[in-house]
């Protein structure tokens, strides 16, 4: 249990850990309840505590991961929000948890109908894409639809997009049905009530109440997004409970004779839902998504009423085909299945037969719905699922607005260009030594602006989806990107400012694409600009924006201007001159309060060198000054050094780094230095070798010294 607990936190889905957990303890439940009723409670205590120590040892063999991902979590958008309000101004208390927002977490939710893919896997559709990638199904529509069906989707469930189903197999959910009745174990129960638990959680947004009591009181559970995820679960337990019936079955082949009404009332139930499903599918389903169906009776008192009447029943129909071969298909299986271990209990068959038989249709079954998603097929002499290995060799292909920011760069500095050009020959000369083959200019161009990241200091913006993009943050440093776990204040930043600010850019792009109008626009983007945002990509096969108001690595301010919390802190940046002033929570007060400003003209600082966990800047100045660096506020771990001596530094402008510096010649830097790191990587390291030795002593005790096993009674 320590060994494959620890593997599994390893493995780092911390998610996929917290849910199997609650299989974990309905097990745990289970048989305690079982234990209690056979006088075993002593036994089971002993047997608990066991396993307790186990389970410390596989979370403490892993207390570096853990203990810096909760550290780091608190920062971030599973953990608490200090706004109160919303982008618009109003109250967030409606969305608001301990972690993430209640719509984020639920954005994809399971409906309860799609819950029926568990056995048909095209209940809803299957993936997200256009009909017409399938002409068969476009045969019998309409003339005058055909069009505008094969541009809808296939899919009709009410996730915003979906890559397929969760699909167990036809067989499997008969014989998962055949278990609830038959199967006398008790931990019958904890599988069942964890099928049906994280059934109901998956649904989300669809069964709210539940949803939100895990959300308000079971810990832990809102730091997770997208609920669908604890469908893995389910998709373990409805299997497990499956095999054990077949297990029943195959070492007690008389109950099945013996329960014959019970087998054939249960087996028969199912078929005879899909025989329904099938004759008239439209008398329980609709077959239509919500926002299909809110357009077409949006539309019914129109001129083209009859156009979207038509296109609605249409749509039905296609739709409620590609539904009913799917069901057709599972009822074909279950009947197999069904004839297989009914032979066998007449037997009739025999049980190697049966059990050969049973692993081909199940292996048939789910291979082929498999194959829906992942096969070697071709289109014009092309994979269509696959890419062949020398294609890729390269994430991402420079794009016109890349190399023309390179060159820019390079332009502008004799010294980075000959560092980027000497990495260039360096790496065409030991690769192509390696492969004997000419290299691909992607390559090439990878360790060319390998080097200019490391070389220069500017960010990125790009006006294209920026905050789910990642070919930016490929080649330069980016101003977006995306992380499943943003820095909350940062995603604040994003809602509140940002995206605003992209906003108004895109106008003055459209409307006025004249150098002054965005020159003007640009300087008013006080946000984007302390970001440094030296660049902005509005078309990737177009030179970049070239930003002259972007503030730089750090600069002065001659105000620092107090705010009481963090509503007010993020509003003020409405108006902020970002050139002058910079906006303080109060509980910093303590460190800005000394602060006066003089001016003094030739004050200067600059970055002398910038790495992921260490960034140096020189600074020079007559007079004390209150400086800004461009770079985001993180205080467990970031520490900040005045000439090798640490000095307290400051949030400022709701993300970024303040300090005050004394006057004279200085080397400041910043240091990502996490006090609990390295006691955490010790205790794991010592943990995880105690633990692989207890593995060895109990090999060693059930294999070489021969212990007996103990009794199995749950």
């Amino acid at each position: 249990t320590g060994l494959f607990l620890a593997l599994q936190i390893a493995a780092n889905h911390v998610q996929i850990t917290y849910y199997f957990g609650i299989l974990v303890l309905l097990v745990i439940i289970g048989v305690a309840i079982k234990a209690v009723q056979i006088g075993q409670s002593q036994k089971f205590i002993k047997a608990s505590a066991a396993l307790a120590i186990a389970a410390v040892l596989a979370l403490l063999s892993n207390a570096n991961l853990l203990w810096n991902t909760y550290e780091y979590g608190k920062y971030t958008t599973r953990g608490a929000s200090e706004l109160s309000i919303k982008p618009d101004g109003s109250s967030r208390d409606d969305i608001a948890t301990e972690g993430l927002d209640r719509d984020y977490i639920t954005n994809w939710s399971y409906g309860k109908g799609e819950s029926f893919s568990f056995l048909i896997p095209n209940a809803k559709g299957g993936a997200t894409g256009q009909i017409g990638d399938d002409p068969d199904l476009l045969k019998n529509v309409d003339p005058a639809m055909r069009a505008t069906i094969a541009q809808s989707n296939r899919y009709w469930g009410n996730q915003p997009f979906t890559s397929g189903p969760v699909y167990m197999g036809a067989i499997v959910i008969l014989c998962f049905l055949l278990g609830i009745f038959f199967v006398d174990r008790p931990i019958k129960w904890a599988l069942l009530a964890t099928a049906l638990l994280t059934m109901a959680l998956g649904w989300g947004k669809n069964l709210m109440w539940l949803t939100d009591f895990f959300l308000d009181y079971v810990p832990g559970y809102d730091k997770f997004r997208a609920v669908t995820i604890i469908l893995s679960v389910t998709e373990l337990v409805v299997p497990l409970l499956a095999f054990l019936f077949l297990k029943k079955a195959f070492d007690e082949p008389d109950f099945i004779l013996e329960n014959k009404k019970k087998f054939l009332a249960v087996s028969g139930g199912l078929v005879a839902m899909l025989l329904l499903f099938i004759l008239a599918p439209q008398s329980f389903f609709d077959f239509l998504s919500e926002s299909e169906k809110d357009l077409i009776n949006s539309q019914m008192d129109g001129e083209q009423a009859s156009d979207f009447l038509l296109y609605g029943q249409s749509l039905i129909e296609v739709r409620s085909g590609i539904f009913r071969a799917d069901a057709v298909r599972s009822l074909l299986f279950i009947l197999g299945g069904i004839a297989v271990i009914w032979l066998f209990a007449k037997q009739i068959l025999k049980q190697h037969w049966a059990l050969a038989l049973l692993a081909v249709l199940i292996l048939v079954d789910m291979w082929a719905v498999n194959k829906r998603y992942l096969h070697n097929e071709k289109d014009r002499g092309r994979y269509v699922k696959w890419e062949a290995a020398d294609s890729k060799q390269s994430a991402f292909t420079a794009s016109t607005a890349d190399l023309s920011i390179m060159d820019l760069e390079l332009n502008a500095n004799p010294r980075v260009k000959d560092a980027v050009e000497a990495e260039a020959k360096r790496f065409r000369s030991e690769n192509r030594s390696r492969s004997g083959r000419r290299l691909s200019e992607d390559l090439v161009n990878d360790a060319r602006f390998g080097r200019l990241r490391f070389e220069t200091n500017y960010r990125v913006l790009t006006l294209q989806n920026p905050f789910n993009d990642s070919r930016v943050s490929y080649f330069h440093k980016s101003v977006g990107g995306y992380h499943g776990a943003k820095l909350k204040r940062y995603q604040e930043l994003i809602e509140f400012h940002i995206s605003g600010e992209i906003g108004r850019l895109q106008n003055t792009l459209q409307s006025q694409p004249n150098r002054e109008a965005l020159r003007a626009r640009m300087r008013s983007l006080d946000v984007i600009n302390m970001l440094n945002t030296k660049y902005v990509i509005y078309n990737p096969q177009s030179p970049p924006l070239i930003n002259d108001a972007a503030m730089g690595d750090a600069w002065f301010v001659s105000e620092l201007r107090l705010v009481d919390n963090a509503d007010e802190e993020i509003l003020a940046l409405e108006d902020l001159d970002v050139r002058n002033e910079a906006i303080v929570d109060k509980r910093y007060t303590d460190l800005v309060s000394t602060f006066e400003y003089r001016d003094d003209p030739q004050a200067a600082i600059a970055v002398a060198e910038h790495l992921p966990n260490y960034v140096k800047y020189i600074y020079e100045s007559a007079h004390p000054q209150a400086v800004v660096f461009s770079e985001v506020h993180y205080d467990a771990g970031w520490k900040a050094y005045v000439d090798g001596e640490e000095q307290d530094h400051f949030r400022c402008n709701y993300v970024l780094r303040g300090m005050l510096v004394d006057a004279g010649s200085h080397e400041i830097e910043f240091k990502f230095e996490p006090e609990n790191f390295h006691v955490a990587a010790s205790l794991s390291t010592l943990v995880g070798i105690a633990l692989l030795l207890l593995v060895v002593y109990a090999v060693y005790q059930r294999y070489v010294k021969r212990e007996e096993e103990a009794e199995e009674w749950y």
